[in-house]
């Protein structure tokens, strides 16, 4: 087998075949797809319009009317005819659930829809509701609403107000709401500490999330440390604007954080919002 040459090889992919038209003997190859039927083109187009030139009569398998194509074979009149024959034919089924044998349609797997669904109680609110037997993760209550009241509450007192809270969470909670948090760290609703100190928890989260070194910063110390001038545009930036003013003070990390940079000291500069938003991820 391996002595034989590449024209023997290429010898025995090929046949000879007699030409559809006119009948002709010629040499074809022997492929996995469609084989040559036609000795050359001129014939291939002649038996094209011969074939669109004659009409077969037929009785639809469907509808039971009489049509007429250009193909021998045809069986259905129309496109929907054939999907409504094909969607009608039935085959015989044992449901999964109770083990009954039912005609159906190919790729049914439960008898009624009893078999089908199963009934669980919410342990929140009591209320039925249906679950597919094949869902791999299946429902234990029947809403999100529900999940979220059934989480594990509390009772906790504000550090800051005093007042008693429900907390939903695992951990206790020691403030009743943002503001009485940032109340108790002594930031005033536009002071630019608590937007630093934000900011710092965003970029910190942001940093986890890409797997990239991080370490809490002062910004205000950045910006004292630049001077407020912006590293991006090197104009000063006023330090009595607050956000969202355009041209207030905001971190801008040099290296950004979705390109591999750090959340550290070395990689981050004072610059004007503006800047920082123009800037993006270059």
């Amino acid at each position: 087998m391996d002595n034989i040459t590449t024209i023997e090889k290429l010898a025995k992919k090929n046949e000879k075949y007699n030409c559809e038209y006119c009948g002709k003997e010629f040499e074809r190859t022997v492929t996995k797809g469609r084989k040559k039927r036609f000795c050359d083109d001129n014939c291939r187009v002649y038996a094209k319009n011969l074939r669109f030139k004659n009409k077969y009569e037929h009785t639809c398998k469907q509808c039971g009317s009489i049509f007429t194509s250009h193909r021998k074979n045809d069986i259905y009149c129309s496109v929907s005819c054939q999907a409504t024959y094909r969607s009608n034919q039935t085959v015989e089924i044992k449901c999964k659930q109770c083990g009954h044998t039912f005609a159906g349609k190919k790729g049914l797997n439960y008898c009624s829809d009893e078999c089908k669904y199963e009934t669980r109680i919410c342990p929140q609110c009591s209320k039925k509701f249906k679950v597919p037997r094949n869902w791999v993760y299946k429902k234990t209550f029947c809403s999100r609403k529900c999940q979220g009241r059934s989480e594990a509450k509390h009772i906790s007192t504000c550090e800051n107000c005093s007042s008693e809270f429900t907390g939903r969470n695992n951990r206790m909670n020691k403030f009743c709401s943002r503001k009485c948090f940032y109340e108790k760290l002594g930031y005033e609703e536009h002071n630019v500490k608590r937007t630093n100190h934000l900011s710092d928890a965003s970029s910190i989260k942001r940093a986890i999330e890409n797997g990239v070194e991080y370490e809490h910063i002062d910004v205000l110390e950045v910006f004292e440390r630049d001077k407020w001038t912006c590293g991006i545009c090197g104009d000063v930036v006023d330090d009595s604007l607050v956000y969202p003013d355009t041209m207030s003070a905001s971190l801008d990390h040099i290296i950004p954080l979705s390109r591999g940079g750090s959340h550290t000291y070395e990689n981050v500069q004072c610059s004007h919002l503006k800047c920082n938003i123009k800037k993006y991820n270059h």
